[in-house]
């Protein structure tokens, strides 16, 4: 409900919106009481006053949801600047154009120093309006003061500016024949909104301190590594230039001239992070930021996990050769497969037969690292599978024919989902991971025989990967998250493109890296035997991974000696232009790192 004194601003139609700092609603002007008509100097102004005597709003928002206040007050400096710069520019024509003692009046100084001064001010005006719009539009939380500050200035530079024109035009602009008073009046109506200038400089000075977000003054140089690493048992990857060079890859960024003691390692089994989006601003906090390829960099036919550790551990030695006196790997997206699953077997090695084949790591001599750190990162691949697999394809060579009892995309089955079509679509997806795997191993089992002298190995086709029921419905596992979205377009298109995940990939890597039971690339499974300080980042409006998976890696962090959860809000998977948020989420792992 709605109580108080109530003033109206061109609340001409049937609904007005009141807007305090904690709240906005939109009411009925109709059940407002006492409604008066209020004479303004501005004849384009309409003004009432009226009281609310417990008035049920149409509608409601809260500052925590919209901050529409902050916005009015970013709005209204934006007028206030353009007032200005129009006066400005009336101003200065007039001192330009107006000739007395056979010179134009703006070579007196009592002329011409308020023009300047009109247009050093209306620069300021932009700059702080321009300013306050960034913070507004990204929710730092430093917004409102900067929405006060930009009000404030704006109606300072304002009020200068139109008494000076007035003055700088003498007699004409003292009247109604000329437009300058139309201004003045326009500004002591705009500097009113929201309480008044007294009001919102007591709120300016209540502000927490603003955040320093100034660039750092510091060049980056950028280093290509390469570590060589041991010849390939089999030909796992096309390029033979790549096999011929045996080297994995990294981007390494620092200060220019630096030679910084932590290397921060962003580790995921093939994307390409050389240029990875993180690297500029962690150099520039003082770290080494290392992007990482494995040796399957862009292409997971035929990975095999063990050997993306191998290829983890060839790098963390040579960080360590290099200079680095302590290394950090951050799981980044689907590095959390591989990162915990190296430092636990690089801790206490105990995987000599990989799933599909691979190397035996208790003679693989990996290097432990200092600590751990997982950025918008889910627990598994083989997880991920069994919670996108789409359950409705039941046979895998006529993809588009589907079972409409188990389609989340089908109009029947339409968001919310049931409990009991959530249980029954989830046990369906697992089943159809298990079927896949089944049939990989029995073809496996069969090549002997039937396949040419040599070849131990096939690829498929698995389609209709992008089936998770929570790109649809927001109420399974919430979040800040945008629905009917995924990373790779719509969830209907994303299901069967041809560059969805997992959509091409071998017998021996299905069972490695998507089978649910097989794969050991799980974080769940060695987080439990981490001893390092283990950190995890996420972003609530991540697409992808949810919250409820952060919490899962988290709780299962239980001997490590310091862990940390932090959910950055409103973030998404890739901080696409969200500068701020990515910021935020640099300063802590920066700063935890120490």
């Amino acid at each position: 409900m709605v109580s108080g004194d109530v003033q109206l601003l061109d609340a001409d139609g049937t609904l007005a919106l009141i807007v305090t700092p904690e709240i906005a609603v939109l009411v009925e002007v109709g059940a407002l009481d006492d409604v008066v008509t209020v004479a303004c100097i501005d004849p384009a102004v309409r003004l009432r006053r009226a009281v609310a005597n417990r008035v049920a709003p149409v509608a409601a928002v809260r500052v925590a949801d919209d901050a529409i206040e902050r916005r009015g007050h970013v709005l209204a400096a934006a007028m206030l600047t353009g007032i200005t710069e129009a006066v400005r520019d009336i101003a200065s024509e007039h001192a330009k154009n107006r000739v007395q003692f056979d010179r134009p009046i703006g070579v007196n100084q009592a002329i011409k120093h308020p023009c300047a001064d009109m247009a050093v001010r209306a620069q300021l005006s932009l700059a702080q309006t321009l300013f306050a719009a960034l913070t507004t539009d990204e929710g730092r939380e430093d917004a409102d003061f900067h929405a006060l500050s930009a009000h404030l200035v704006a109606a300072e530079a304002a009020e200068f500016a139109t008494a000076a024109t007035v003055q700088i035009l003498g007699g004409i602009g003292y009247s109604f024949e000329h437009d300058a008073q139309l201004y003045v009046k326009r500004t002591h109506i705009m500097s009113l909104l929201f309480g008044g200038i007294a009001a919102q400089l007591t709120r300016l000075l209540g502000q927490p301190a603003p955040v320093d977000r100034s660039p750092m003054t510091v060049s980056l140089e950028r280093n290509l590594l390469g570590a060589r690493t041991v010849a390939p048992q089999k030909v796992e990857i096309y390029s033979g230039v790549a096999r011929l060079a045996r080297t994995v890859w990294g981007s390494e960024v620092r200060v220019a001239g630096s030679h910084p003691k932590v290397a921060v390692m962003l580790c995921h089994p093939t994307a390409n992070f050389l240029g990875h989006y993180a690297l500029a601003g962690l150099a520039e906090r003082g770290v080494g930021a290392i992007g990482f390829t494995t040796r399957y960099v862009g292409n997971d036919t035929s990975l095999i996990m063990e050997n993306c550790l191998l290829d983890m551990s060839t790098m963390v030695e040579h960080l360590y050769e290099r200079g680095y006196q302590k290394v950090v790997l951050v799981g980044n997206s689907g590095g959390a497969s591989i990162v915990p699953y190296y430092q636990a077997q690089a801790r206490r090695p105990t995987i000599t037969d990989p799933p599909g084949g691979g190397p035996d790591l208790t003679t693989a001599g990996l290097r432990p690292v200092d600590a751990v750190v997982f950025l918008n990162a889910h627990p598994s691949r083989a997880r991920l599978n069994i919670e996108w697999l789409d359950p409705a394809i039941v046979d895998e060579l006529r993809p588009f024919e589907r079972d409409p009892s188990i389609d989340m995309y089908h109009p029947d089955n339409a968001p919310p989902y049931s409990p009991e079509f959530i249980a029954r679509y989830r046990d369906a997806q697992k089943a159809r991971n298990q079927r896949i795997s089944a049939w990989a191993e029995a073809l496996l089992a069969s090549l002997p025989a039937d396949g040419p002298p040599g070849l131990d190995d096939l690829a498929f086709v698995v389609h209709g990967t992008a089936a998770d029921l929570r790109f649809l419905d927001r109420a399974i596992d919430p979040s800040d998250r945008q629905v009917g979205v995924t990373l790779w377009g719509p969830p209907t298109l994303a299901n069967y493109m041809p560059a969805g995940i997992s959509r091409v990939t071998t017998c021996r890597s299905w069972l490695n890296q998507w089978s649910i039971d097989h794969s050991n690339g799980d974080s769940l499974r060695w987080l439990p035997e981490i001893d390092v300080p283990v950190l995890i980042e996420l972003g609530t409006a991540d697409p992808t991974v949810m919250p409820a998976m952060a919490q899962e890696m988290y709780d299962a962090s239980t001997r490590s000696p310091r862990r940390d959860l932090h959910f950055i809000k409103g973030a998404t998977h890739y901080f696409e232009n969200q500068p701020a948020l990515l910021d935020e989420t640099l300063d802590i792992m920066t700063e935890w790192i120490g």
